[in-house]
């Protein structure tokens, strides 16, 4: 696959549809594109995925499976509504099948589809904010064992499982009618309006209006009652969630998931600030690094005073020279931090020797040199890598240092090595593992381009808000 630009072309390669390799004709094309591929991917990588996705062309000219070929067709041209819709699709499939698959896995309540299932629906409503009004289409959570009716229709066939913090992203045409909404105290709406659902005595709807559609602010809303698209309906059933935060606020509490000990325990450190059942559920339900940024949407829904960025640590910069202060539980920022660590430890060879030498020649000069070994950089720096990174297993620490091993290999990286098994010697060339710019080193306050949002940043911190590099843009 291309990566000179976002409007390259990506180029799907026939062989993905021999019956002896894996059949990619059943596949979506965003998986080709590394959507989702591990959990250290961040969510500026996999929104630049979707966006690529969504704007790039498919060739087909090359191929000769009538099946990828047709499965490529599908999509059909960039920036359509076609193109769109599939996508959507596919977001919505995503979130169903990690649901349905994973349903005995998450007794384990730190399993990976908890993260994945929470990331596909953030993205796919990212995509339909950024996308999504062109085509005159909003984007909802819903639970996977209901289905809301969108329009005249239903969402969908409901699963029949057992009842989680999950959402299943959604979406529907405006304008568009509504369930009757419950009224601000919690009370079914007494008030007539002629955009909400009616039935009859036989249980058949009578005609409603579309009067649910984007205001002159913008704003999605009920030019009936006033109500906004996702308020409170009295049938539970129909409710169209705007986040995880109002699932959770809505149907969910602390006792479903902990023990009466958990739940003294998780109020009394909150100290009375925040909802118990709301805030503890998060607490259990999410990994580590969505806890604190569900705890502020949370906050800002409940509508307690004061800043929430900052009462869960979400102002601080994300890398830093005293990062260890503070852990580090947003995954996507770990394989940084251990390249910055390899960068402080390893020799420095010079690129063109190494381009020039042959394997063996390559093993001697890293063994003559004493470069490390991947086992002797984890025994010096496994005890500042804890104290950082707050993993939960020695396992979890070998994965990430796998992970970071693959990355190293890749063609344009700033890491040189060579040997084999457990003999393989590690070193750097003298230039940036940011931005391969040569003989600078990263952080030294080069003109450095950010590997995530491709945006020039200087320092340690990129100015891209989203960026992993500096989430809040707070310099310090």
């Amino acid at each position: 696959m291309s990566k000179d630009t976002d409007r390259a072309d990506v180029i799907i390669p026939e062989e993905l549809a021999n019956p002896n390799y894996h059949t990619y004709s059943k596949q979506a094309l965003l998986r080709y594109m590394s959507y989702g591929d591990h959990e250290y991917q961040s969510e500026i990588e996999r929104h630049r995925i979707i966006e690529r996705a969504f704007k790039v062309n498919f060739p087909t000219g090359h191929l000769f499976d009538a099946n990828l070929i047709e499965h490529i067709e599908n999509y059909g041209t960039p920036e359509s509504e076609q193109r769109f819709n599939r996508i959507c699709r596919y977001l919505t499939l995503r979130g169903c099948s990690l649901i349905e698959a994973n349903v005995e896995k998450r007794v384990d309540e730190n399993h990976r589809s908890f993260r994945q299932v929470h990331q596909t629906f953030e993205d796919g409503m990212w995509f339909v904010r950024t996308f999504g009004k062109e085509f005159g289409v909003i984007g909802f959570g819903r639970l996977i064992s209901e289905g809301p009716k969108i329009g005249e229709l239903s969402v969908g066939h409901p699963v029949i499982l057992p009842m989680e913090p999950l959402l299943v992203f959604a979406t529907e045409r405006l304008p568009t009618n509504h369930s009757p909404f419950l009224s601000k105290d919690g009370e079914a709406e007494e008030t007539f309006c002629k955009g909400a659902w009616v039935e009859d005595r036989f249980g058949f709807d009578v005609e409603e209006k579309n009067t649910m559609l984007e205001d002159e602010n913008g704003d999605i809303k009920c030019s009936s009652c006033g109500r906004e698209y996702y308020s409170d309906t009295v049938d539970i059933s129909q409710q169209k969630y705007r986040n995880h935060a109002h699932l959770i606020r809505r149907r969910f509490v602390t006792r479903d998931f902990v023990t009466e000990e958990e739940f003294d325990r998780e109020w009394t450190r909150q100290r009375g600030r925040l909802d118990p059942e709301a805030e503890a559920s998060i607490a259990r339900v999410y990994l580590s690094d969505h806890i604190a940024p569900m705890r502020a949407d949370t906050d800002e829904m409940a509508g307690i005073p004061g800043d929430s960025i900052k009462r869960y640590g979400l102002d601080r910069i994300a890398i830093s020279p005293d990062a260890s202060v503070t852990p580090i539980y947003e995954k996507s920022r770990w394989p940084h931090e251990v390249k910055r660590k390899l960068s402080k430890i390893l020799i420095r060879v010079d690129k063109k020797i190494w381009e020039g030498s042959t394997e063996e020649e390559r093993r001697a000069l890293l063994s003559e040199s004493g470069a490390h070994t991947m086992k002797r950089f984890k025994e010096i720096a496994a005890d500042d890598l804890y104290q950082k990174l707050p993993f939960r297993s020695e396992w979890e620490f070998g994965e990430l240092i796998k992970h970071v091993r693959g990355e190293m290999k890749l063609e344009d990286s700033a890491f040189a090595m060579a040997g084999h098994g457990g003999g393989v010697r590690y070193a750097m060339f003298s230039e940036c593992f940011e931005c391969n710019m040569v003989g600078v080193e990263f952080g030294d306050g080069h003109n450095c381009t950010c590997s995530k949002c491709m945006r020039q940043f200087s320092g340690i911190l990129c100015v891209r808000v989203e960026c992993l590099l500096n989430r809040s843009q707070t310099v310090i």
